[in-house]
């Protein structure tokens, strides 16, 4: 699964950085919600992303809540780098994460030693046998 960060835009927690690292995930005023809104507008459980196959992120607006992403209302829409959701008083922006990727230095020389070892091997082969 990819991972994405919320950038928070406006309000008291204006200028931070929420990552999104289980889903669904819940944005509202909810103790409970991954990111926690308490501007005006906005409802417990107001919008949830989650990911789906192969669409990618999908942000899912409570059926009574107003939502917009890029000025646009939704109910269920494919969130793309650099969407901007408003909820009520709040607006978030979405990124893709940064992705990780294995250092993988060590694996690529233990190939190339042991490619290099078995064509040194087949020469060895050609010149004891072929001679």
């Amino acid at each position: 699964m990819a991972t994405a960060r919320l950038d928070i835009l406006n309000g008291r927690l204006a200028g931070q950085t929420r990552r999104v690292e289980r889903l669904p995930f819940v944005i509202g005023r909810n103790a409970e919600a991954g990111l926690r809104l308490e501007e005006s507008g906005v409802w417990d459980r107001h919008v949830e992303l989650e990911w789906r196959f192969p669409e990618g992120f999908v942000a899912r607006r409570r059926a009574d809540a107003t939502a917009t992403v890029n000025g646009q209302p939704f109910t269920e829409q494919r969130l793309r780098n650099g969407d901007v959701l408003e909820l009520g008083g709040a607006k978030v922006q979405f990124w893709l994460g940064d992705v990780s990727q294995k250092r993988l230095a060590l694996r690529e020389t233990l190939v190339w030693a042991a490619l290099v070892a078995l064509a040194a091997a087949q020469l060895w082969l050609i010149t004891r046998l072929g001679g």
